[in-house]
């Protein structure tokens, strides 16, 4: 899976003098008005943000590494974000990634947290530290 589909082709979006952003894909204008963004980003913020931790495995480097995520939904498209670019915090999953590639690196949520249940601080890093043990992993 590539960042942008090919198939989509998303053009400059034209602000018109009724304030409404119109963005071009092939057969379709979208459009949007500046009441309409602020609602969808404020649906986007009052979300449930599910918080937990999750697991990444390279069968082929036969690593694994264990991290914690504030949003696992958002999660994915962080972590592809920051390998693509070169910059992840974890050398050695940077370095598995740039060996073998987004596909060979797959990711598990192995532990969610409930909503009004959320560890943080030392009792954050003791769940991490149990599943890392757990399942011989690195660091995230």
């Amino acid at each position: 899976m590539h960042l942008f589909e090919p198939s989509r082709q998303y053009y400059p979006g034209i602000i018109d003098k009724a304030g409404h952003c119109s963005y071009i894909q092939p057969g379709k204008v979208l459009i949007m008005s500046n009441i309409d963004k602020r609602a969808a980003i404020a649906a986007y913020k009052k979300r449930e943000a599910p918080a937990g931790i999750y697991a990444l495995t390279c069968a082929e480097a036969g690593q694994r590494w264990i991290g914690h995520s504030p949003d696992l939904d958002a999660m994915p498209n962080r972590l592809w974000f920051t390998l693509s670019l070169g910059n992840h915090r974890s050398t050695e999953l940077q370095a598995a990634f740039n060996r073998h590639g987004r596909d060979a690196i797959a990711i598990e949520v192995v532990e969610r947290f409930e909503e009004d249940i959320q560890p943080e601080g030392a009792a954050l890093k003791e769940r991490l530290s149990f599943w890392r043990d757990k399942t011989d992993a690195l660091p995230a």
